[in-house]
This record gives structure tokens, sequence and C-alpha cells, in this order.
């Protein structure tokens, strides 16, 4: 079964080796697209060799400014699925990551071959950020009416171990593309920069409009899967939310320990990883069998 990881890489070359290493170890026969932010490429200019020279490592051509919570990653991982159509890359999952992920298990293929998709499918509220966001995102209440859809229908996950199979990626992409919700507008794009500028200094910028900037790669991946989706599991990441994202030794030997009988549920990942090749819980990690 052939396995496609999708992950935005912005920083630290040795670590995205890494942690490329670590998803071929745990899953041998997996292919890797890799998505560099623009600055990100920039600085590695001819040192992106080191990841394009591995055979199982696609390097996405086109690079975008990413950022968090800005729609960013959403474009960047459709981009990733828009260069697997173009090169009529055939495969039977795709799978989503964020720099900051790791395999800590062995298995993840014959979990998810149980499957068609796996994100959460919650509900969305306004108490959640991104869902009051997605709530009053005008591009997506459009594209939803068109399919005689409400706001009701907007559904979230969390995008980290998140997957859907070919079939359903195929008519995922045809989708999003028909309704153009994969277009970051230059305007969008320029307004972004300066909301992140006036960000770090700490500056007043007011909201031009709810709904513009948020996670869309929490809301529009699930929303749009539902769609197709007639058997559905979960992200396999896990995400120590009780302990603000901290992962411990402990949750990992208790991942690898766990015996899914329910294999509804399964982890086999965890976030979050520090990006510092130093970090003891990478250390832990890289010394795995």
């Amino acid at each position: 079964m052939k396995v496609i990881f999708s992950i935005l890489v912005h920083e630290k070359l040795d670590v995205v080796l890494n942690q490329i290493s670590n998803f071929r170890k745990f899953n041998p026969k997996c292919l890797i697209i890799v998505h560099l932010s623009r600055s990100f490429r920039a600085d590695l200019r001819g040192e992106i060799e080191k990841m394009s020279a591995l055979d199982h490592v696609i390097i996405n051509n086109k690079s975008i400014r990413t950022g968090h919570g800005d729609n960013s990653q959403f474009y960047a991982h459709f981009s990733n699925l828009l260069l697997l159509k173009k090169n009529r890359v055939v495969f039977d999952y795709v799978c989503f990551h964020a720099s900051n992920d790791m395999f800590v298990k062995h298995g993840l293929a014959d979990y998810i071959s149980n499957f068609e998709t796996g994100f959460a499918f919650f509900k969305v509220r306004s108490t959640w950020y991104q869902g009051r966001h997605a709530r009053k995102d005008r591009v997506l209440l459009k594209a939803l009416n068109k399919l005689d859809l409400d706001v009701e229908s907007i559904k979230g996950s969390q995008l980290e171990g998140s997957f859907m199979c070919y079939d359903v990626c195929e008519k995922f992409i045809a989708l999003i593309s028909k309704n153009r919700l994969n277009r970051n507008s230059r305007i969008r794009e320029l307004i972004g920069v300066i909301r992140d500028f006036n960000k770090k200094k700490n500056l007043f910028f007011p909201v031009l409009s709810e709904g513009m900037f948020y996670a869309k790669e929490e809301v529009y991946f699930p929303t749009f899967s539902y769609l197709f989706s007639t058997k559905n599991g979960n992200p396999y990441v896990f995400i120590n939310w009780e302990n603000e994202l901290r992962v411990t030794e402990a949750d990992i030997l208790r991942i690898i320990d766990a015996d899914y009988k329910e294999m509804k549920t399964a982890n086999f990942a965890v976030k979050r990883v520090e990006r510092d090749m130093n970090d003891p819980i990478r250390t832990f990690i890289n010394s795995l069998p």
C-alpha cells in the first residue's frame, strides 16, 4: 500500500531531514511531499538537493508564505495535492502533518486501511476560535450554499494525522478547485503580512472581516471530505492538550504499549516535538527501535 505524507516545513534543514528519516523509519514504503515556505526556500538555496536527492521525497516546486492561523497552511497542503494530481502520482492514502510531528510506532498502514478518511468531524461552534471565523467565512458559506448546505454543515478537526484515501482525495480536489476555495489573492496575502508585522510589534490592527484569517485547514479539509466519506476513523497523531501540547516520554511509552482492539482510534505519532536536534523528546524518539 502506498501512503504519502504531506508536510509543511519552514526552518532548520537538519530537523527536516530528521523528520523525513523518522517517517520513513516507521513507514518504510512511504512517499513524502514537502512544501517549503517561501522564506525557507530562499534560505536553503542549493541545500534543497539534500532533500530532493532522496528518492522517497517530492519537493513542491511552488512555495507560499506560511504562517499560523492565516489560511496559508490549507493553501500549502492543497498545493501539495495539486502537484500529486498534476504529476499523476497514484497512491492509496494521503496523510497530513506539521513540521513538529514524529512517529513513535509502526503499523499505520494497517490502521488507515480500515477507513476512507480520518478526521474528527466535530460540529463547529462559535465558542471555538476557528469555528467562529468559519461560520462567517463568506467564501466557505457561498460554496456550501451551492451544495444546498448551510452553516450547520461545517465540520472541524485537527489536521495532524488526518488522512483520506485516493478516491476521496480526487473528489475533494475537484470540489475545492471548482469553488475556487484554494485561491489566496495577493491583496489577502498582503493584509496577512501587515497583520503579522503588527502582531510582532504589538501594534493595533483592526480586524477587517471576521472569517478572513483563521486555520482553514482545520475546517475546509473535514467539511468537504465529510461529503464523500462513508467510513471514517480518527486522526492518529496524539496531542497532549492537557499538558499545553508538551508530549512526554510517558505519553510515548503508553502509545507504544497500547493494544488497539477497537481500531476506530489509534495513535502512531505525536505532536509537539521541538524543532531542535538536542531536544530530549526528539532524542528519545530517535532512539526508538
